[in-house]
This record gives C-alpha cells, sequence and structure tokens, in this order.
C-alpha cells in the first residue's frame, strides 16, 4: 500500500503534462488496496477509490487520498518530500 501510494505519488509529481492553455494538468487520485480495505470484489475497490477520489478533490485538488494510514488528504508534493 505504501508503494502504491508513493509511486503514484512520483507519477502525479513528475508532471502529467499541460492544459491547452499552458497550465500544469493535474489529478485527484483515490487508492484502494485489497487487502488494507478488506475489499470482497473489485467493485468494492472501485468504490472506495471513487470515494477517496472524491475526497481528494474536495481537499483542494491535485492530492491523493488513500487507506486510513493516510487518512489525512494530501498534496502530492507532501507525499514526495517523505
Amino acid at each position: 500500500l505504501q508503494q502504491a501510494h508513493r509511486a503514484l505519488a512520483r507519477l502525479a509529481g513528475n508532471g502529467l503534462g499541460v492544459r491547452p492553455d499552458g497550465q500544469p494538468l493535474t489529478a485527484s487520485i483515490g487508492l484502494s488496496e485489497r487487502l488494507a480495505d478488506v475489499a470482497e470484489d473489485y467493485r468494492q475497490l472501485l468504490e472506495l477509490a471513487d470515494q477517496r477520489m472524491y475526497q481528494a478533490k474536495s481537499g483542494g485538488r491535485n492530492r491523493l487520498h488513500g487507506h486510513a494510514e493516510y487518512t489525512m488528504v494530501q498534496p502530492v508534493t507532501a507525499v514526495l518530500e517523505r
């Protein structure tokens, strides 16, 4: 789970490209993991990831939100600094 969190943060932190207006493209990412979230099937995983993505968006966008270990919605740059 920690490795997935860091990999997604690194991906977003390295940049996802630019918008047509030249501004950086950002992402709000929700992360779920089968064992840590005790998910019974892929539907539960997707639902959790979707909920967490919306939590990331409401926390200020360009953020990554995951399992309880990462309950605080963090800017991508904060995760990279760990």
